[in-house]
């Protein structure tokens, strides 16, 4: 199985698992990326050993924020894969989902989108 396809089935499963979960306003749930880190000779690097992982794949958007009574809508899409602010959101720990992977931030947090609507699209 390759990386791609391995990241899809598991954005999918975990996609499926937060099903009921709907963030508020414009807030955006994002699942972090494993930050799996293999050295070129193929060492991996273990996670209390990294730095904080801040990227991942939207899996769930709010329906955007009022602004002096007028609706803005969220610009970004389930899909996107982002960079956010590396301590920004709070995370959420689920049974079946592995431990700090869930997050929920703002999406004023989000710092770019490093590819609208990845190879991985939840279905």
């Amino acid at each position: 199985m390759t990386d791609n396809m391995k990241n899809t089935a598991e954005i999918e499963s975990i996609s499926s698992m937060v099903e009921g979960y709907i963030p508020l306003s414009d807030n955006v749930l994002i699942l972090r990326s494993d930050g799996n880190i293999k050295t070129k000779g193929g060492i991996i690097i273990p996670d209390d050993a990294k730095e904080k992982v801040s990227d991942g794949v939207i899996l769930k958007v709010g329906s955007g924020r009022i602004d002096n009574g007028n609706k803005v809508e969220m610009f970004l899409k389930v899909g996107d894969h982002v960079m956010f602010k590396k301590w920004g959101g709070d995370v959420i720990n689920l049974d079946g989902i592995p431990k700090d992977r869930l997050v929920v931030m703002k999406e004023s947090d989000i710092l770019l989108i490093l590819n609208r609507r990845a190879s991985w699209v939840i279905r």
